[in-house]
């Protein structure tokens, strides 16, 4: 090999060596690769052309490892960001169905028996985006979710029939399922993601903070009949935070929280069913989404 192509050939593994000692710092494994090219490069320099092509063969061989484990990584990052980002759209369906449950259960304990009927076809139409959602599910949540879409169906048939206090009862059973099915969905989010989880969480906590807030400010402003007529929607408010307390993702400190949020809003619950504005007032929670930060 002549002066300069020798010259040259040793500097251009001197840069492979180079590279190699900047990436073994992100892929360990090409630590051993940089070795075999510094040993390329001496015997290059010493003329030792066949030693250098074994060991150049074993550095193109780790690179190309690595090459690939970079490509499994980089896949598995976006299998993973699939997977959270249809976890977050599968809890925000649930959250959904739950507040139109929610309100179709207050409408029904609202309405006197012989305008019943009127909310079954509502309760139909909330039963059939269950079935639906139930069918994208996978695991604990789509059996929650099964259980919520039955229980929907009786209550519309329930209403049909004019039975508003037999329609409530499976309006409850289906806010526990889908309760359920929330907490199963945040469980696999906690695993593809504990961040992401954690988000939602907070995103979760806020957001029956806001509607805790509201209530307090109606209550304030409500008289005694009123109150009574309130009192549903502090109950629901109330399960909604023992459920996120249930969580099995939710910190310890933040699950204390929630449950005695839930509490709070129990009492405050009693209070407005027998119309005692002030009692309820003192009671009135309010959640704090800081315990996730």
């Amino acid at each position: 090999m002549h002066d300069k192509a020798l010259a040259d050939a040793v500097k251009d593994q001197g840069q492979v060596s180079e590279a190699l000692n900047e990436l073994k710092k992100e892929d360990q494994p090409l630590a051993s690769a940089e070795q075999k090219s510094n040993q390329a490069q001496e015997q290059i320099a010493n003329n030792q052309q066949q030693e250098a092509v074994k060991n150049q063969e074993k550095v193109l061989e780790a690179i190309n490892e690595a090459i690939a484990r970079a490509e499994k990584e980089q896949d598995a990052m976006q299998n993973q960001q699939e997977q959270v980002a249809e976890l977050n759209q599968q809890l925000d369906q649930i959250n959904q169905m739950r507040e139109q449950q929610q309100e179709l259960k207050s409408e029904t304990q609202e309405k006197p028996a012989q305008q019943a009927q009127s909310l079954a076809s509502p309760q139909k139409d909330l039963a059939q985006q269950a079935d639906k959602a139930a069918e994208e599910m996978q695991g604990e949540a789509q059996k929650a979710m099964e259980q919520a879409q039955q229980a929907m169906q009786e209550a519309a048939q329930q209403l049909a029939d004019q039975k508003p206090q037999g329609a409530a009862e499976k309006q409850q059973q289906a806010l526990d399922a889908l309760d359920k099915a929330a907490e199963a969905t945040m469980a696999e989010l906690a695993k593809a993601d504990p961040n992401a989880a954690m988000e939602a969480m907070a995103e979760q906590m806020q957001g029956l903070a806001a509607q805790e807030a509201a209530l307090a400010q109606e209550t304030a402003q409500a008289d005694a009949g009123k109150m009574e007529q309130m009192a549903p929607q502090q109950s629901a408010l109330a399960q909604q935070a023992k459920s996120q307390a249930a969580t099995p993702a939710m910190p310890a400190e933040a699950a204390q929280a929630m449950q005695e949020a839930g509490q709070a809003m129990e009492q405050a619950q009693q209070a407005m069913q027998q119309g005692q504005q002030p009692q309820a007032q003192q009671v009135h929670p309010a959640p704090a989404p800081g315990y996730l930060a």
